[in-house]
């Protein structure tokens, strides 16, 4: 049961985002978007060079690029690679191929098995757009033992992965403590009460919702007062 999967990843994927990268990608987009603004094309050419700028920093006079750690830089990274992404999809859907890509990480599925030549396929759409895979992290999963950011495709249904559980109920088990003590600070206890809210809530999607038992480690007794709304969060594979 499950799908056989291939994860792939884009090497250094800020740093080989450049500043020609975005204003191209921001010029498709503007030219759709800026003649509601009533913006002739000089000045569409104005606005996109500005936000080009402001949104990558100089390398030391060799090129600018996105930087890593800015709120902005995984939305005009996602927008790059949407041709890209419009790319493998057109391969993979006739083939029954699920594509699906967080930032950097591309992950196909399929249950007949992934096709043969996938990897050469991809490496060259992505050299396409100036762009390189990271060849050492490419990794072919038989089905029920694809293992993506944590999560572990098995026959019962998505789940954390061994490591993922243990750093969840370590997480637990600290914010547990500091929630209950009151030589804390009450914004900090208020942060882990909302953190614990937050991880069962996060949690119940793998287990709950898949109709799955809980390991004991990750059962969270959710305090009182916990005020912070928990994140939204849903399954992205099928």
């Amino acid at each position: 049961m499950g799908a056989e999967t291939v994860v792939m990843d884009i090497a250094d994927a800020f740093g080989s985002t450049t500043y020609g990268h975005v204003r191209s990608a921001l010029s498709q987009r503007m030219k759709q978007e800026l003649w509601i603004l009533g913006l002739d094309p000089d000045d569409s050419r104005i606005v996109v060079q500005v936000l080009s700028h402001l949104v990558t920093v100089d390398m030391g006079g060799h090129g600018r690029q996105l930087p890593l750690g800015s709120p902005t830089s995984v939305a005009l990274f996602n927008l790059v690679l949407m041709p890209l992404d419009g790319d493998l999809a057109r391969w993979c859907v006739p083939r029954n191929v699920r594509y699906t890509r967080y930032v950097d990480d591309m992950v196909f599925s399929c249950p007949e098995g992934v096709p043969g030549g996938l990897e050469e396929f991809v490496a060259h759409q992505v050299d396409r757009y100036r762009f390189r895979l990271n060849p050492s992290k490419t990794v072919r999963s038989a089905p029920g033992h694809g293992t993506v950011h944590g999560l572990m495709r098995t026959a019962e249904g998505i789940l954390p992965g061994d490591v993922a559980q243990q750093r969840f109920a370590d997480n637990i088990q600290w914010h547990a403590m500091r929630a209950a003590d009151e030589r804390t600070s009450e914004d900090q206890r208020e942060k882990s009460r909302g953190f614990l809210k937050g991880l069962n809530t996060f949690l119940g999607q793998f287990y709950e919702r898949q109709q799955l038992a809980r390991p004991e480690s990750l059962q969270i007794d959710v305090p009182e007062g916990a005020t912070t709304p928990p994140p939204l969060v849903d399954l992205l594979w099928q």
